[in-house]
């Protein structure tokens, strides 16, 4: 599920992904209740809102390699919450995805 306030046009290439499709038009609430469900969350660069959902989550969390909140990343062993930074052929990423 993609929550995005980007043109769909913009998406296009991501949404033609398989299981991919874009979140209904709903409040930024309902948006970030529902994306704080999900069992792995992609943060968009820079983006304070999907901070938030993913704040809010359990999720395995995967964050843009340079980001602006780079020093916010951890893994917490207790809730066993994960944040991963990410960059293209990670491999980190590609082993915790497997796991998730």
């Amino acid at each position: 599920m993609v929550f995005s306030d980007a043109e769909t046009s913009e998406l296009s290439e991501l949404l033609a992904l398989n299981n991919v499709s874009l979140a209904p038009e709903q409040s930024d609430l309902l948006d970030l209740i529902q994306m704080s469900k999900s069992r792995i969350i992609f943060l968009s660069q820079s983006s304070s809102f999907s901070y938030w959902g993913a704040f809010l989550s359990e999720a395995l969390v995967v964050i843009p390699e340079n980001d602006w909140q780079e020093r916010l990343a951890y893994d917490d062993n207790e809730t066993g919450r994960k944040e991963i930074k990410w960059s293209p052929n990670h491999q980190t990423l590609n082993n915790s995805l497997a796991e998730a």
